[in-house]
């Protein structure tokens, strides 16, 4: 979904076909967009659809001034669709990206998008520390019981650390 905001927070999307009937003055990344800041990758629950989305946007500015701004929202779970389809990964494989505050927010185990990590085993509480303190690398950890190895790799864009994760047996 697109849509285009005025700095009063005012915004109509092509969800709605025209004008939207929240405001957006008091979300973070309108805040951002506002200071003339681009934002990308900001994870939240859309108000308009209910969906787990992705937010992007850019400020347009015109001599020096915020005149308003545009931006998408992409559904996470969609995003995992593409995922699937286009890398089929082995069933021992697991795709995850995390934020750095530890959200899930895209997973190869689509119920899992906008959870936490599972911290009950303390592997895991030490690889998702070592995971968002370090730009790469690998780790292991154990989850469901599960001893896994990820590699891992931070998106300095989105500022989103992406993992592929295989279950050892």
């Amino acid at each position: 979904m697109a849509w285009l905001a005025t700095p009063d927070g005012a915004y109509s999307t092509t969800f709605d076909d025209g004008p939207a009937a929240d405001n957006l003055k008091d979300r973070t990344y309108f805040k951002q967009l506002m200071a003339q800041r681009e934002v990308s990758g900001q994870a939240m629950v859309s108000a308009v659809s209910g969906q787990r989305v992705t937010v992007g946007g850019i400020p347009i500015v015109r001599a020096g001034r915020v005149i308003g701004a545009v931006g998408v929202e992409t559904s996470c779970r969609r995003i995992m669709e593409v995922v699937d389809s286009y890398y089929q990964l082995p069933k021992d494989l697991l795709f995850l990206v995390i934020d750095d505050a530890a959200l899930i927010i895209l997973h190869s185990e689509h119920d899992r998008i906008f959870q936490t990590p599972e911290m009950g085993e303390p592997s895991m509480a030490a690889a998702v520390k070592r995971i968002i303190a370090e730009p790469s690398g690998t780790v292991a950890y154990g989850a469901r019981g599960q001893k896994r190895i990820a590699a891992f790799n931070r998106s300095d864009i989105l500022g989103w650390h992406f993992m592929v994760a295989r279950t050892l047996s």
